[in-house]
């Protein structure tokens, strides 16, 4: 019963609302990042699902001039509102994305001026995001582990490699089943024991900012493989039937933004991010749309 104008128009409006509201945040209120009203990561991480389901519109209706202009218009919008963000993991999602696509154009027969196009558009939109956030994608990123390597992980990338070790730690203690969302006493413990630092102790951790390693530590094997299932299930079911190869890329696209922005945080444990991916999922292996 949703037409695929209809889609257009909510992804453009979604990208509007989401920029929007990062720029209001970032340069009326100048807030930082943690002290906005919605969690900065996985705030962007909507928007990537939002830009990746807009670039398939304009890969898929390429022919109809009204939804090719609108989802251009919604990729660039909502691509804008992740640089606001400045959420490094998101953004080498999205860069992950274009790369990608790069790869389709590559290999894909469309005319020659529509490759160097798209081409030129991906590597002028990749560069921009590279400069606009250095301080942090780049600079920010080697200064928290040079602190790291000094023992020092108070920094946001220092941090999520304190995480990531502790929770190797405690995977092998409760391997099969995991801790569930009861794994404070296990982290005291490591404290006790020095094996972690007592900046990371006193982060009172909720998650390990890795999808795969939390879910393994709350879950255990048993939780990580149904992770995996439920991110491999599309492409069973594109084995299944004949799917044209557009919409082949869009479930792959939406999967690579999801795993890659999976590796610094828990995108699928947040209900909004969680919610566009399995809409954007069906909503592409469902189609055609009606007109």
């Amino acid at each position: 019963m949703i037409s695929n104008r209809v889609i257009t128009y909510s992804i453009f409006i979604g990208s509007i609302s989401a920029a929007i509201f990062a720029f209001w945040q970032k340069n009326i209120l100048h807030l930082d990042r943690a002290a906005w009203q919605l969690n900065a990561i996985p705030y962007a991480t909507c928007c990537l699902m939002l830009m990746t389901a807009a670039i398939m519109l304009t890969i898929i209706y390429k022919e109809k001039k009204e939804i090719l202009l609108i989802s251009a218009l919604s990729t660039t919008i909502s691509f804008y509102a992740i640089i606001l963000t400045e959420t490094r993991g998101v953004l080498i999602a999205a860069f992950s994305i274009f790369l990608f696509l790069l790869l389709y154009i590559f290999t894909t027969k469309i005319p020659i001026k529509i490759k160097i196009t798209v081409i030129t558009l991906l590597i002028t939109i990749t560069a921009i995001g590279i400069y606009s956030t250095k301080d942090r994608l780049i600079n920010a990123t080697v200064q928290g582990l040079s602190q790291y390597e000094q023992g020092n992980d108070s920094s946001s990338s220092g941090g999520r490699l304190a995480m990531w070790k502790a929770a190797l730690l405690l995977i092998p203690q409760k391997p099969i089943e995991g801790f569930g969302d009861n794994f404070e006493p296990a982290i005291t413990k490591l404290y006790q024991e020095k094996k972690i630092s007592s900046q990371l102790y006193n982060l009172k951790l909720q998650h390990f900012h890795n999808q795969f390693i939390d879910t393994t530590v709350k879950h255990g094997i048993i939780g990580l493989v149904l992770l995996l299932l439920l991110l491999l299930f599309p492409f069973y079911i594109l084995r299944k039937k004949q799917y044209s190869k557009e919409n082949i890329l869009a479930i792959f696209l939406l999967t690579i933004g999801i795993v890659v922005s999976g590796l610094t945080d828990v995108p699928l444990e947040h209900k909004q991010v969680f919610v566009l991916y399995i809409v954007f999922v069906y909503m592409f292996l469902k189609r055609s749309y009606q007109e």
